[in-house]
């Protein structure tokens, strides 16, 4: 039985879209940490849930995003959307949350808690992991048999 091999093109894409991906991937970890070494924290009201409607596949799902609302240690009153949206409304209005932010640019926030913080960077290195695996196994594979 002869076993297919992906062709040369399809395996560096594979490996490109791993480098991307890692790169990427890194990048919005430091950049996490950057913001994570800076940020102050605050005690925040969910004040809305905005529900947009997405397109997966032939149907179109809801997904919510929490929009919170915090006062600065400078007394100031802010608001942001969650970066992070889901198919489950996770919160409620009304919620208190706690709230990382940049001191200097408090728009610049995020719900503190692991998933806000780190789903992002987390699903892109998967991404690049997947991926290397992807086109480097296929390629030792052609190496070995040959083609």
């Amino acid at each position: 039985m002869k076993s297919k091999n992906f062709p040369l093109p399809i395996i560096f894409l594979f490996i490109i879209c791993s480098i991307v991906f890692s790169f990427w991937g890194i990048r919005e970890t430091v950049a996490q940490f950057k913001f994570l070494h800076v940020a102050k924290e605050a005690k925040g009201t969910i004040v809305d849930i905005k529900a947009e409607k997405q397109r997966k596949k032939s149907k179109f799902i809801t997904v919510y995003r929490p929009v919170v609302e915090f006062i600065t240690d400078k007394k100031i009153k802010t608001h942001f959307e969650s970066k992070l949206r889901s198919s489950i409304n996770t919160y409620k209005v009304n919620e208190q949350v706690p709230v990382l932010y940049e001191p200097l640019q408090p728009s610049k926030a995020e719900i503190k808690s692991f998933w806000n913080l780190w789903f992002g960077p987390i699903t892109l290195m998967i991404l690049g992991i997947f991926s290397g695996l992807a086109g480097v196994l296929s390629l030792i594979h052609r190496m070995v048999k040959g083609v």
